[in-house]
């Protein structure tokens, strides 16, 4: 077996934690919330990281963004439902009913958001805990 067949192997097994963005990851859009990202880039060496949040039209500067923070992710789920809180609040439950791996947990800093992932079955977490 290759290494690359291993990773294959290894990812299609992995278990999946689902992360937001804004005041998880990143503040203020841009600024790394470096307790966050260790413990997330650390979550990875084990499981497949979905990033969870904002706007399609805002993919490019978010991937730009991830990645000067340093943040290891496997995949960018963003929200292309709408702006508003009520949507992003649909986008994330859509998207975590659609996963087919097993979620672990979702992190995110709002309440209402954890909510939705707690109506589709999925444990949360706050940042901030």
């Amino acid at each position: 077996m290759s290494i690359i067949e291993d990773i294959q192997l290894y990812l299609s097994n992995a278990n999946v934690v689902i992360v937001d963005i804004d005041n998880t990851i990143l503040r203020n859009g841009i600024y790394p919330i470096k307790k966050m990202i260790d413990y997330v880039n650390e979550l990875s060496k084990q499981n497949k990281i979905y990033i969870k949040g904002r706007p399609e039209k805002d993919r490019k500067d978010t991937v730009e963004a991830l990645k000067k923070a340093g943040v290891k992710y496997n995949r960018l789920m963003m929200n292309n439902i709408g702006n508003s809180p009520k949507d992003q609040n649909e986008s994330k439950k859509k998207h975590a009913e659609s996963i087919k791996e097993n979620v672990l947990f979702a992190i995110d800093d709002n309440p209402k958001m954890r909510n939705a992932y707690k109506e589709a079955g999925i444990k949360t977490k706050s940042p901030k805990k």
